[in-house]
């Protein structure tokens, strides 16, 4: 049923087509055992190219309505329409996985929460452009915050602000945010659900820039403590997954508190997988440079120094921490070396996962527990990225 429905949408190839109805079908059809939880799914790498493809097909059609919309009162400069295709086109459409993340989690959350027979062309249509929704709102967040860190690289390449200068840059963003926020209400203002979505898609970019601005000021060691109150990774978990929820028409409030609860952990793990990513890969495997020393972030790292590190480490770290020099950022990675902070990681890590896999286990049955095996492996093998 759900192939013949798909098909007929015409903008997906009928093997993709196949591959999800087998996917679907082996999901639903056997119950998870909680006893084998935390062993059966580990860490899995998900094969989410049915999604992938699926928001690549809505791109021709989404990107020329965004241009449309958003250049109405400048029909007559044509060269704008040049240069803001290659903005989306740079910072977003080009994109593929793991930076689509927020897209890939909202259709696959939708798949995985909608009713098996209200699955439609038109609804499946609708889950990919809310997805490209979230991301055009993390391509703003991601081009100011690279302005804000002065990247030197995103993506393998220079970033946005370093290709068309700081100022165009800056105006970038709102053009970004402008395009998600019309694209949102087209689609999606008949919804019955489009209060309780809006509130989701406004909150998500509201939250990330006071997460920002927390994060950008200055802090003494002490102040590493309040490491939680600084996560902003809520734009690839919480808010397109409980936006996929009311795309369902689903509104319980006890079943979005508990996927609320569970989307909150795992933002704030993501957020210290993060803090380790940039403190220990090397650029080509990030695609960014990590300023976090440099500029005195607070992070994960920082944070078991304040907790656990003795008084000369935090003394050290203290005359250290937010210089970018040679020597200081050296002295820095040696606190972390005689710490064993990649160790106290990976126990936490693991100690992590399977506290997940208990979480999931108490969800309320009315949701899909292979969704959440499901994000939380996506997480563990790294792939929530913006």
């Amino acid at each position: 049923m759900l192939k013949k429905i798909i098909e007929k949408s015409g903008f997906l190839k009928p093997l993709t087509v196949q591959s999800l109805v087998l996917r679907l079908q082996s999901e639903s059809s056997q119950e998870l055992a909680p006893e084998r939880l935390p062993y059966s799914n580990r860490r899995r790498e998900l094969d989410y190219s049915f999604e992938e493809t699926a928001l690549q097909a809505v791109v021709p059609q989404i990107k020329e309505e965004i241009l449309d919309d958003q250049l109405e009162d400048h029909i007559n400069v044509p060269h704008l329409r040049q240069r803001y295709s290659k903005l989306l086109d740079k910072t977003t459409f080009d994109l593929t996985n793991p930076y689509l993340s927020c897209g890939l989690s909202s259709v696959h959350s939708y798949l995985q929460l909608e009713k098996f027979g209200n699955v439609t062309p038109g609804q499946l249509k609708l889950s990919c452009i809310l997805g490209w929704c979230y991301r055009l709102q993390i391509s703003s967040m991601i081009v100011y915050d690279d302005i804000l860190d002065d990247q030197k690289v995103r993506y393998n390449a220079e970033p946005w602000h370093k290709q068309v200068g700081t100022k165009e840059a800056i105006l970038d963003t709102l053009f970004l945010k402008s395009s998600a926020s019309s694209l949102f209400r087209r689609y999606f203002e008949s919804h019955p659900q489009f209060l309780n979505m809006l509130k989701m898609f406004n909150k998500c970019y509201g939250t990330c820039t006071i997460g920002q601005l927390l994060e950008i000021q200055t802090y003494d060691l002490e102040d590493f403590k309040t490491y939680d109150a600084l996560v902003k990774c809520f734009p690839v978990t919480l808010y397109p997954v409980r936006t996929a929820m009311y795309l369902a028409n689903i509104v319980d409030p006890k079943l979005h508190f508990a996927v609320e609860q569970f989307c909150r952990d795992l933002a704030r793990f993501i957020k210290v997988e993060d803090d380790m990513w940039g403190a220990y890969e090397p650029i080509t495997k990030t695609e960014k440079d990590c300023p976090d020393i440099s500029t005195g972030r607070v992070t994960w790292l920082g944070q078991q120094v304040a907790k656990y590190g003795t008084p000369s480490q935090k003394r050290i770290f203290s005359e250290n921490y937010g210089k970018n020099e040679t020597t200081a950022l050296r002295k820095i990675q040696n606190i972390y070396e005689d710490m064993h902070i990649y160790e106290s990681y990976k126990k936490y890590e693991e100690k992590f996962y399977n506290e997940m896999c208990e979480s999931i286990e108490k969800l309320p049955k009315e949701l899909p527990r292979q969704l959440f095996v499901d994000l939380l492996d996506f997480a563990l093998v790294k792939k929530f990225r913006g």
